[in-house]
């Protein structure tokens, strides 16, 4: 088989830059935790010949791209409401709607979207003890 070019050296050494480029992309998009782990990634080498009408010379055109895994989709619950002038939303952290919750990076007791809850103003709890 004859050999008809180097693609090792093509283009002063450009092809094989690139493609060490696009394949670098493609490592580091398979160790991007936000990615699917066993999705396939790829490679494309394209080779544009353009002869000239007496077929004695061509442009060659090269050309690499890669196609990477998209990082997963992330969702979270929006808790949407009117403060009497405006609409506004915020993010749900708790497992519902106006529910406490314990803050696990501080241990103190937040609202149910991890803003720090107001302290009561007076005590709601009953002593039945001390009732007759």
């Amino acid at each position: 088989m004859h050999k008809h070019i180097d693609l090792n050296n093509f283009a002063e050494g450009a092809l094989l830059e690139r493609v060490n480029l696009e394949i670098g992309k493609v490592l580091e998009n398979i160790q991007d935790l936000n990615t699917d782990a066993t999705k396939k990634r790829k490679v494309t080498i394209t080779l544009e010949i353009e002869p000239n009408d007496r077929r004695e010379l061509a442009n060659v055109v090269s050309s690499v791209k890669s196609t990477l895994v998209p990082t997963t989709a992330v969702s979270a619950s929006l808790m949407i409401g009117h403060d009497g002038r405006q609409v506004i939303g915020r993010e749900l952290k708790s497992a519902m709607p106006g529910q406490y919750m314990v803050d696990v990076d501080s241990g103190e007791i937040v609202n149910d979207d991890g803003s720090k809850a107001e302290e009561p103003t007076e005590s709601t709890v009953i002593d039945f003890r001390k009732t007759k």
